[in-house]
């Protein structure tokens, strides 16, 4: 007898699920059956809101050498101190202006030229390969560094700018390979003529 009297009993806890009594659960399935109601649901459109927003006054520029060919896969150089930050006013600024500050940067660097025939390059996004840098021109640079302001600024989730930056490249020539070029040719036309 104390065996049926034991198992009938149960302790009085106010929120055991054995004194609970059972749900019925059929609303929760018939939930699961129904299909789901796209139209109700409006996911917010990122690019059209990075399209725009509006454009900073200023752009942050990191200026990043290399030597070698453009378009090619090109190494750091080493041993040359990182250019700081500048800013480019979008509205002031020209491109002979940032040319011009490229230039003042090379120039101050020993063992190395920036030739007159060659312009900065973009880096288009974050993980572009060398080989799809955008040249750029007085004709393109504007439009350029807009489009790639809003890509970082879309990746970075920045609808403000913070922490965006433009990355350009310029590839450099060793002075001693640059006047060795230079000899070479003449050595060939020297020896041409023998």
């Amino acid at each position: 007898m104390s065996t049926s009297s034991s198992a009938s009993s149960t302790p009085d806890v106010p929120n055991s699920p054995l004194n609970q009594p059972e749900q019925p659960q059929q609303p929760e399935l018939q939930r699961l059956s129904e299909p789901p109601n796209f139209q109700e649901q409006e996911e917010p459109d990122e690019p059209a809101s990075f399209s725009t927003c509006p454009l900073p006054p200023t752009y942050t520029i990191v200026l990043n050498y290399r030597k070698g060919t453009p378009r090619t896969s090109c190494r750091q150089l080493k041993n040359l101190p990182p250019t700081t930050p500048w800013t480019f006013d979008r509205h002031r600024d020209t491109y002979k202006v940032l040319l011009a500050r490229v230039e003042g940067y090379v120039q101050g660097l020993q063992g190395f030229t920036f030739p007159n025939d060659r312009r900065p390059y973009l880096q288009p996004s974050n993980n572009t390969y060398q080989k799809n840098y955008v040249e750029l021109t007085e004709e393109n640079y504007g439009t350029e560094m807009e489009a790639t302001w809003r890509k970082e600024a879309r990746r970075l989730n920045s609808i403000t700018g913070a922490g965006v930056t433009l990355h350009l490249y310029i590839y450099l020539e060793a002075v001693a390979e640059a006047a060795a070029a230079t000899s070479n040719v003449r050595r060939v036309t020297a020896f041409a003529c023998k």
